[in-house]
């Protein structure tokens, strides 16, 4: 048989293909699981802080939970930079891990979704695991040493935006805000698919509620604002 040249000159060089497929596709359903994540969580609160200071559109404003609340410019500035550094050290590697944590648990790398029953009941456990995940965290969060060590920074926005969701002490976004999210796709062998759409839900969600804005057919983010209050 004639091999195309380019493949006759690698093997020539010693080169595995099956490594080469395996390291790309590594890398497509990495970029996919942070874009699903992270991609949305930029987008998602990038457009609440679009509200935030320009104070258009006035319909949107008008859902605004603490409307006496202005945006400081100079914390949103050290802010803004605290969350890029948590994406790219923290947020990026995490999508990583939970790459190959799914493949070491069989999952399949692939956007076809699987049935609708399965993908509903997939989320629904994903939904059960991270609640508890994050409540207990979270509640280890707010003891009296771990408070100020760590989750003070947290709460230094008491009337919080949506971009400022992972504004955190690094190892309170590593394990109370992407372990609690990312258990369960490991656990069940999530397709591909299902854990993006999870992760696109999850991180919407977040942002909501820190967004400051309780928006028609959507929770409300006002306890969560009284609970940075505290």
């Amino acid at each position: 048989m004639n091999y195309p040249v380019n493949i006759v000159r690698g093997n020539q060089l010693g080169i595995d293909y099956n490594y080469v497929v395996a390291a790309i596709e590594h890398r497509i359903c990495n970029g996919i699981l942070f874009v699903a994540s992270f991609g949305v969580y930029w987008l998602v609160g990038g457009l609440f802080l679009c509200v935030d200071t320009t104070g258009r559109p006035a319909w949107f404003v008008r859902y605004k939970t603490q409307p006496e609340k202005t945006l400081d410019m100079a914390s949103l500035r050290r802010g803004f930079s605290h969350i890029c550094l948590c994406t790219a050290f923290i947020a990026y590697p995490f999508s990583y891990f939970q790459y190959f944590m799914q493949k070491r648990q069989g999952s399949k790398m692939t956007l076809e979704l699987p049935s609708l029953t399965t993908v509903l009941w997939q989320l629904f456990v994903c939904t059960i695991i991270e609640e508890i995940g994050f409540y207990y965290s979270h509640r280890a969060l707010h003891s009296s040493t771990v408070y100020r060590t760590i989750h003070k920074i947290h709460h230094e926005w008491v009337a919080p935006i949506g971009i400022t969701a992972i504004y955190a002490h690094p190892v309170e976004v590593l394990f109370s805000n992407l372990v609690p999210l990312g258990i369960g796709p490991i656990l069940l062998a999530s397709r591909l698919s299902v854990s993006a759409l999870w992760f696109v839900i999850g991180s919407f969600m977040t942002v909501i509620h820190h967004s400051g804005y309780h928006l028609p057919l959507l929770p409300s983010p006002e306890f969560h604002d009284f609970h940075h209050l505290k």
